[in-house]
C-alpha cells in the first residue's frame, strides 16, 4: 500500500469511528425529524413576525459609515419554539440608508435535532441574508455568527432582532451591532 492510500484510508477510518455506528446505517426516507438535518430560511416559517426580504443590494465599499449602535447581554434566557424579540432599536437616516447588522451569540440546546436562526428586521422587513438555520450541538454551546444587510429611505426606522428556535433552548449571550452607511 502506497503512503498516500494508507493516509487515505486512515482518514476514511478515523471519520467512521468518530462518528460511530449511526453513520453507517441508511436513512429512512421519512423519518421524523429528518427535514431538520438541512439548512432552512425562516423568513418564511407560519406565523414569521415580518415580511420576507426587500430586494436591494449589499453597501458598496466606499459608503460612509453614520454611527453604530452596541447592544449586548451576557445574561441566559430561555427560548421557547418560534420567533421571539431579543432587540428592539430606532435608527433614523437623514438621506437613503444601508442598515448592516454584525451579530454573534451563544446558544445552548438539549435537543440534538435543534436549529436556531438569527432573524433581523428593518421595518418589518427581513435583512438580506437573515433567517437561515444553525445546527445546534447537543453537548454544549453553539456560537452563531452573522452579518446581514437591508436599506432604507429617508427618516426614523425600527430594527428588531428575533430569534427562531424549533425547540426550547437557552439563549447564553449575543452582542449586535447595527451599522448605518450613507
Amino acid at each position: 500500500m502506497t503512503r498516500s492510500a494508507l493516509l487515505v484510508s486512515t482518514a476514511i477510518g478515523l471519520t467512521f469511528a468518530a462518528s460511530g455506528p449511526v453513520a453507517a446505517l441508511a436513512a429512512k426516507p421519512h423519518a421524523p425529524g429528518a427535514f431538520l438535518k438541512k439548512s432552512h430560511d425562516f423568513q418564511h416559517a407560519k406565523g414569521a413576525p415580518a415580511r420576507p426580504a426587500r430586494g436591494g443590494h449589499p453597501a458598496p465599499f466606499g459608503l460612509k459609515e453614520m454611527y453604530v449602535v452596541d447592544k449586548w447581554s451576557s445574561t441566559a434566557a430561555p427560548l421557547f419554539s418560534g420567533f421571539q424579540v431579543i432587540d428592539t432599536t430606532p435608527l433614523s437616516c437623514k438621506k437613503a440608508c444601508t442598515v448592516i447588522t454584525d451579530t454573534v451569540a451563544t446558544f445552548a440546546s438539549y435537543y440534538s435535532y435543534n436549529q436556531v436562526a438569527l432573524c433581523p428586521t428593518v421595518d418589518g422587513y427581513f435583512t438580506n441574508g437573515s433567517c437561515m438555520s444553525i445546527n445546534m450541538s447537543p453537548t454544549g454551546q453553539t456560537i452563531v455568527p452573522q452579518l446581514t444587510n437591508a436599506t432604507a429611505g429617508a427618516g426614523t426606522h425600527t430594527a428588531a432582532f428575533y430569534v427562531y428556535a424549533i425547540a426550547p433552548a437557552y439563549l447564553s449571550g449575543f452582542q449586535i451591532d447595527y451599522h448605518v452607511y450613507k
